[in-house]
């Protein structure tokens, strides 16, 4: 045949002619192919063994079923066709925002709503001082200066236990690891840390320091712990910053801030630490501890925060005559990107990034940092917690429910 070059009884195609393959290239090319997937197939089911034989503990129908149970409730998206959600009156009440919805405890129970509104877990439980802590994987119910707390996902408690000693504070990361703040017979401040598996990782150990504040990164290779302890001469109290890698024994860095003491502190989107301190607020690298920024408040008396991955903003009461607040809004860095007056006191603030929620009295005010536009709603009831779904839609937590508000 012209213009075909033969090899093996197959005829190639011609790159000038274009000339079709004969059957038996394709015979062969399909019994490649053929197998290659028996070899797969192999792999996979030497795969699958391997994973039954290490993994049997964990590999239970119940945990599948949580599993698939989980992914479903985390798959809910915020639709916002709900009013409100009703739970029993208790001024003790605190609610954290989780996966889209909404986790509550009061003295008597704990609750769990997803994006829907729909209840997904109710427990009866009794807590003295409840308090939440939350982030994407877990929400942890405890008990403030009492010994239990509680671990649960979207649908069911996953953990509970019972420290030695008073918890003071927990906090708990995106990746499921997760800090308990407490002490022992020989420590004034202990901190536990824990893994997602709820593994003892890395004890904290302090004789003279008092833990204030704790934050844990997204990814959970950084924890910080802001501390602070008496002067030796006397004349207030010295605040340091210890950087630490989960898991390990030795600290990444420890840094001296002065004498103010901590208030709060949170890591942020780009590898910083912010720490607001009652003198200033400080920003640090999460790496070596280093200060890149600090703002002195000149001793404004500084009574709300709220401090998250974009930044912090700061209320300061002002009592020249009249009640008012001074609100300063930090980004990330730092830098200052508002400064404003509101009449009156608040009771309670959010802060995302490009918009301030607080609360007063009746009302509810949204406050865009870039304008400084003030848009104000009624409520007629007044507010304990604020969920801030984005710039625009938030939920209005008080003592006998939550209302869904939209600006």
């Amino acid at each position: 045949m012209a213009n075909e070059i033969k090899k093996n009884n197959n005829v190639i195609p011609n790159e000038n002619t274009g000339s079709v393959p004969s059957k038996n290239y394709f015979s062969l090319l399909a019994d490649k192919y053929s197998k290659a997937s028996h070899i797969l197939y192999i792999a996979l089911l030497v795969c699958f063994v391997f994973t039954l034989v290490f993994n049997s503990k964990i590999l239970t129908y119940n945990n599948f079923s949580y599993l698939f149970k989980d992914l479903n409730a985390a798959a809910e998206i915020a639709s916002g066709n709900y009013n409100s959600i009703s739970y029993a009156n208790d001024k003790l009440r605190t609610t954290k925002a989780f996966r889209g919805g909404i986790v509550t405890a009061s003295t008597t129970d704990m609750a769990i709503y997803n994006a829907t509104g729909k209840k997904s877990l109710h427990i009866n439980e009794n807590f003295v001082l409840p308090e939440i802590a939350v982030s994407q994987k877990y929400a942890i119910i405890y008990d403030q200066g009492g010994n239990n707390y509680s671990i649960y996902n979207s649908f069911a408690r996953v953990h509970n236990a019972k420290t030695p000693h008073s918890i003071s504070n927990v906090t708990v990361a995106d990746n499921g690891w997760y800090a308990i703040v407490s002490k022992d017979n020989e420590h004034t401040t202990a901190v536990y840390l824990y893994d997602d598996d709820f593994n003892l990782r890395n004890s904290y150990l302090f004789a003279t320091k008092y833990v204030f504040s704790i934050s844990i990164n997204a990814t959970g290779n950084r924890i910080a712990i802001i501390c602070a302890e008496a002067s030796p001469n006397g004349d207030g109290y010295l605040t340091s910053v210890i950087i630490c890698d989960p898991g390990k024994d030795s600290s990444r860095a420890e840094i001296s801030l002065g004498k103010g003491i901590p208030f709060g502190s949170s890591f942020t989107d780009n590898e910083m630490l912010n720490v607001v301190c009652s003198d200033a607020l400080y920003v640090l690298s999460e790496n070596n501890g280093e200060i890149k920024n600090k703002y002195e408040f000149e001793k404004k008396n500084a009574n709300k925060m709220s401090v998250g991955s974009a930044g912090c903003a700061i209320a300061f009461s002002d009592n020249k005559g009249k009640v008012s607040t001074t609100l300063l809004v930090f980004n990330a860095n730092g830098d200052a990107i508002y400064s404003g007056v509101i009449d009156g006191g608040i009771s309670d603030m959010e802060y995302i990034e490009g918009s301030v929620f607080v609360t007063r009295s009746d009302t509810v005010t949204k406050i865009d940092i870039k304008s400084g536009k003030l848009t104000e709603i009624q409520t007629y009831e007044k507010g304990t917690d604020i969920i801030v779904y984005d710039e625009n839609n938030i939920l209005l937590c008080c003592q006998t429910k939550a209302k869904y508000i939209k600006f």
